[in-house]
This record gives structure tokens, C-alpha cells and sequence, in this order.
């Protein structure tokens, strides 16, 4: 028997991804459609950089609320120094005794929020709250009562993050400024022991494209008749009623 070519076989096989479909696009669609998956590939292999750590300013204050003392830590975030866009920021703890500027204690755990963009929020921003991030000061080596390292962790809604960075003191209640740089965690892969399920998946997978490339290699020593048996699953004349396209009145 003859053997089908590479042309053949793409023909066999465009006609029955049409029947497949009920018909073809019509060409503009059909190209709009393909330059469309072009065009999201070649963005995702060339992304670009990842974005840039969140960067927090601020400066410390005390506050009083109904005879409760606190301590308030508010501010301007962004990602990056030269961003263009930044938002607003909040953290705060109750406090027994006010907020010492140039003795501050070695650390306090505070709650509160910060400002996001989110064009599916009203307004086009959303506010997300943050719990249990905990602060913890060190006096850098010769600028005791002026400046310190300040390292810190809390969680939000997109996972554990880590801050770092350093207080600087003028002495008094003004002019107290604290900036940070805010990372959040990386997943850490599970061990040995742990769940198998992505395991399976990679397994079926791998045998998906055993049996594909099986298939491949058994297409191309079919003939011209066989490929059509097999996409069609009748004698290679006719499409098959299973493989015909529905027309109105047909029922589903």
C-alpha cells in the first residue's frame, strides 16, 4: 500500500479537527486567535525581572485612645526607592508607658494594615490586614541613642514575610524615622514523607506522553486508508456519524 506523506497526513488531519469543531474558523479569526497565544508566550519568557522588595517609610509616634496609650508606627510603602506610585501604611500596639524615642524597648509585637492597588476593590485600592508582626531593635555599636537595626516577621493574606531595616532617632518626639525592606517567605518543597500527590500527577503525565509518542510512531507507517480508519472510526470513505458535525434539527 502507499504510504501517506507528511502532507497527506496534515490534510487527514485538518479535516477531521474541523468535524471535530463543526467547521473551520474563518482565516481572520483563526490568525487573530494564534498571533493572540504568540503574543502571551513571548510576554511570559520575557517577563522581565521580578518586582522589586516592598520598601516601608515611616516614623514612630505615641498615640492615646480612651485612656489607652499606643504606640504608632504609619508611613508610605512602594516597591522599590524609585517607584512612582506608593500607598499607605499603618501598625500599632498598646503600650503601658509612652514610646521612649532614644531608649526604645528591645521589642513590641503590633497589628494593622496597609494600602493596595486592586482595580476589582470600590475605589480601585483594598486594604489588607496584617497581625502579629513583631518588631525587635538593636543599638548599632557606637550610635547608641540614635540609631538601630530593627528586624522583624508578620504574616497578611499572602503568606509570612520578613522585614529589615533600621531606626533613626533625632531625640525628641519629632523627626523619628523608620524604614524598612519587606520580603515575603519562598515556599519551601515538602520532604520525603510528605504528600505524594504532585508526584502522581508527574507520573500520569509522563505516561500521557508515553502512550502520545507510541501513537506518533504507529501513524507513520499507516497508509493513506489507515490514517482515515483511525480518525474517522469508519471504512476511510465516510466520516462517521459520531465524527459528523451537527446541523439545526439534529438533536445533542
Amino acid at each position: 500500500e502507499k504510504m501517506a506523506s507528511e502532507e497527506e497526513r496534515a490534510k487527514i488531519l485538518a479535516e477531521y479537527m474541523a468535524g471535530e469543531a463543526g467547521g473551520d474558523l474563518p482565516p481572520d479569526e483563526e490568525d487573530a486567535d494564534f498571533e493572540g497565544e504568540d503574543e502571551s508566550e513571548g510576554e511570559g519568557e520575557d517577563s522581565g525581572p521580578p518586582a522589586p522588595p516592598a520598601i516601608l517609610k515611616g516614623s514612630l509616634s505615641n498615640a492615646e485612645q480612651k485612656g489607652k496609650k499606643f504606640l504608632l508606627y504609619a508611613g508610605t510603602w512602594s516597591y522599590g526607592l524609585d517607584a512612582v506610585e506608593s500607598y499607605k501604611f499603618k501598625l500599632s500596639c498598646e503600650v503601658s508607658a509612652d514610646f521612649d524615642f532614644v531608649a526604645p524597648a528591645a521589642s513590641y509585637s503590633m497589628k494593622g494594615y496597609f494600602i493596595m492597588k486592586d482595580e476589582t476593590a470600590e475605589g480601585g485600592k483594598a486594604k489588607v490586614p496584617e497581625e502579629g508582626v513583631v518588631l525587635n531593635f538593636a543599638p548599632i555599636p557606637g550610635k547608641e541613642g540614635k540609631r538601630w537595626t530593627v528586624t522583624g516577621s508578620g504574616a497578611n493574606q499572602f503568606g509570612a514575610f520578613k522585614l529589615t531595616g533600621e531606626y533613626r532617632s533625632k531625640g525628641g518626639a519629632e523627626g523619628n524615622k523608620m524604614n524598612f525592606e519587606k520580603k515575603y517567605d519562598e515556599v519551601q518543597g515538602g520532604g520525603g514523607d510528605g504528600d505524594s500527590s504532585a508526584d502522581e500527577d508527574f507520573d500520569d503525565d509522563e505516561k500521557a506522553d508515553d502512550d502520545e509518542l507510541k501513537a506518533l510512531e504507529e501513524e507513520a507507517n499507516m497508509s493513506v486508508e489507515e490514517l482515515r480508519k483511525r480518525a474517522y472510526g469508519g471504512d476511510g470513505g465516510e466520516e462517521s456519524d459520531a465524527k459528523k458535525p451537527k446541523t439545526d434539527g439534529e438533536p445533542a
